[in-house]
């Protein structure tokens, strides 16, 4: 996988190509990998649009972000 910036990962994003988040401590295959891949279409819904890109980090950073775990997200290009 290719690291990428936020801004390169939104416009991924919102094309509706996948990127992957992970925090920024964990590796992408370690034994506790929290690595995440999402795209717009897969958390599109009948009901409702997909999440905007900041809220989805947002959502993300808040229950995968922590102390040990890293503060910050790192984008991927799978």
């Amino acid at each position: 996988m290719t690291k990428i910036t936020k801004v390169e990962a939104k416009k991924r994003y919102e094309k509706g190509l996948s990127i992957v988040l992970n925090p920024s401590k964990m590796r992408l295959n370690g034994p506790w990998a929290m690595a995440k891949e999402v795209s717009k279409k897969d958390l599109d819904t009948k009901i409702s649009d997909a999440p905007e890109f900041d809220a989805m980090c947002n959502s993300f950073s808040y229950y995968n972000c922590t102390k040990e775990t890293g503060k910050t997200i790192h984008f991927y290009k799978p």
